[in-house]
């Protein structure tokens, strides 16, 4: 089976999502976002995606390709889902999903920020 892991990353919140091949929904959780902590973002994802993988009984899928727009730099998923970027100032960043599964439908969200 393909579990598919989808992460909406938010001022207040963070949602993940665990879709099924066929689609259908196995898990969903909401929790608060960690504010001006970038670990702690990091951290409250990976545990986040950690929990869809322990209640689905199965890792999410890898090899997804994630492109950071202001930088113009593309990284894949590997184990969990999780992709990292380098060098980035703290703010806001636009990531798309690049090469979508079937049936996987992601969006984008831009909210800018210069670096200081």
């Amino acid at each position: 089976m393909t579990l598919r892991i989808g992460v909406d990353l938010g001022g207040t919140k963070i949602e993940t999502v665990a879709l099924a091949a066929d689609g259908a929904e196995r898990f969903r959780r909401r929790i608060d976002s960690p504010r001006g902590d970038y670990q702690a973002t990091l951290d409250a994802i990976g545990s986040i995606v950690a929990a869809a993988e322990e209640s689905c009984g199965e890792p999410g899928l890898v090899g997804i390709d994630v492109y950071l727009v202001e930088t113009n730099q593309t990284a894949t998923t590997g184990p969990g889902g999780f992709y990292q970027f380098t060098g980035l100032c703290a703010g806001t960043y636009t990531v798309q999903v690049l090469n979508p599964p079937p049936g996987m439908n992601p969006t984008t969200t831009t909210n800018r920020r210069p670096c200081t």
